[in-house]
């Protein structure tokens, strides 16, 4: 009896270890992720293809070293996932001329990771330099600021700023003046001191946009200046102010805009619009 129960419990032992080994046999060699998040075997393995690049499990890991959540199985996949696009951004950079790559920073083990971040990052502003550029200028007068209402009252302060905002998009719309003299003729109102105490800081300013760079307080009349054509002149917009809470803005300014010149580089918009074309062109295999 005590032979065979030994004879048992040492099957069974045998059986659990083997199994293990099994296990541990199958995620060595089939899932790269999960050696990823519980310590590299070799950090000079390849765990993704990109185009010409090969990705190395040592970049994995020097990503995830800086990872809040590193120990998340799927923090291993969502930072794959960022390196992929950093080799496209890379790859498709020096497709365009925009920065030369080299084993220093790309498709080798030993790459200078900082280095790579920078080049990513020069990249990016290197495209946006090349997208759409809206230059123009706006004038600006104010009747609520900072929730000031002036001595004339609400509805008479507004009354006021379009009255005198009018007549300068009037006079600038004919070519009498330019909207920079507009500005200027803001500045020295000084009447306009009863409905806004910064009246002259807020009478012009200049803006050179990028894509969907915002412009001003009012995403609509982004909207609006984005459409028009160089020399071209807005109407009168009533716009709101600025403030953390929606519930808390309220009718404040009105502005008057116009766009000087337009850049546009082919279909390319922004960054976003850059990387979606180049994701075609490198295959991806991990």
């Amino acid at each position: 009896m005590t032979s065979k129960r030994a004879l048992f419990i040492t099957s069974f032992v045998l059986f659990v270890f083997l199994g293990s080994v099994g296990v541990v046999v199958f995620y060595n060699n089939f899932s790269p992720l999960f050696k990823a998040s519980n310590g590299p075997v070799n950090g000079d393995s390849v765990i993704a293809k990109v185009g010409a690049e090969n990705l190395y499990q040592k970049d994995l890991d020097y990503e995830l070293s800086l990872h809040p959540q590193k120990d998340d199985p799927q923090t291993s996949e969502t930072i794959l996932q960022k390196m992929i696009t950093d080799s496209i951004v890379l790859q498709g950079g020096a497709a365009d001329n925009l920065i030369t790559i080299d084993s220093t920073i790309f498709n080798s083990p030993t790459k200078d990771y900082g280095k790579r971040i920078e080049a990513v990052t020069t990249v990016k502003e290197g495209v946006l330099a090349k997208a759409e550029h809206t230059k123009g200028t706006v004038i600006s007068i104010w009747f609520r600021n900072n929730d000031y209402i002036g001595p004339l009252g609400l509805e008479k302060s507004k009354q006021v700023a379009y009255g005198k905002i009018s007549a300068l998009q009037n006079q600038i719309a004919s070519g009498k003046i330019t909207i920079d003299q507009a500005g200027e003729m803001i500045i020295k109102d000084a009447t306009l001191a009863q409905i806004d105490k910064a009246w002259t800081n807020n009478a012009i300013f200049h803006f050179d946009a990028t894509g969907t760079d915002r412009i001003s307080f009012s995403s609509q009349f982004d909207t609006i200046l984005r459409d028009l054509k160089p020399g071209e002149v807005s109407e009168v917009y009533l716009a709101r102010n600025v403030d953390v809470d929606p519930n808390k803005r309220y009718e404040a300014l009105y502005y008057v805009g116009q766009v000087l010149s337009k850049t546009n580089s082919g279909n390319l918009s922004n960054f976003d619009t850059w990387l979606s074309q180049k994701r075609k062109l490198y295959e991806v295999t991990h």
